[in-house]
This record gives structure tokens, sequence and C-alpha cells, in this order.
């Protein structure tokens, strides 16, 4: 949140923030969807994430998994999910590879509900 250093603004905390995105995906999907997290994330990073936000939306089918431009594995656990959303890490995520990544969602027929960019330098539980 070094953007809200720069404006002066107080850092929002890493649990309103997963609060916010847990609120900002239940009301983009409808009822009975199921979401899905990639990218080019580690899997503990990922993992953790999914936790947090399947603790606020214990109803929603969440699943997750990495690397969806090498991994057969990911490839196939994405098919059993209606929406997709990109996990990126900021200042490390590469366009190409993003636009690859949004390709491979859409050629498996599935829409790519958003993004959420995480600190490259910081654990996800901190």
């Amino acid at each position: 949140m070094w953007l809200d250093k720069l404006d002066g603004r107080e850092r929002v905390s890493d649990e309103s923030v997963v609060d916010i995105i847990s609120t900002n995906i239940l009301g983009m999907l409808d009822k009975g969807e199921s979401v899905f997290l990639t990218g080019m994330v580690e899997e503990l990073r990922l993992s953790g994430l999914a936790e947090e936000i399947q603790q606020r939306i214990s109803e929603l089918k969440l699943g997750f998994g990495t690397d969806i431009l090498n991994s057969a594995v990911t490839l196939q656990n994405l098919q059993q999910y209606d929406k997709v959303i990109l996990v990126e890490l900021r200042r490390q995520a590469n366009l190409r590879e993003i636009e690859k990544e949004i390709e491979i969602v859409r050629n498996m027929k599935k829409d790519v509900l958003g993004y959420i960019i995480i600190d490259a330098y910081k654990n996800i539980d901190n």
C-alpha cells in the first residue's frame, strides 16, 4: 500500500482487504457459482489467501492452483469451477504471462472475475 503512504492516507489492514475482496466476490457471483484462484504465485501464498477468503464465505466453493501456464493439474482443477480470479505478485507480474493466463481461461470458457495483486515481499498472514 505504498501509494496510500504517498497520498498521506492511512494503510488498510490486510484483514480489511480480505473482507473487501470477499464481499466483492459474493457480489459478483450468482447463487451457487464457484471460484478458482490461480496465477503465478507460490502455492503457500495462494493457499493462505484462499483459506482467508473461505473463512469469510464458508458457503462458497473455492479452489486454487498455481502456475496455470504450465500445470496440467491446475488446468484440470480449473474446469470444475465457474469463475476465475487471477492472483499476481506486485512488481513481479509479467504482462505477457497475464495475457496468456487470460487466454487460457477464456479458451476454457470461464470468466475472469478480476485480479488480486499481492505484495511480493510480504507473507499473506502478516
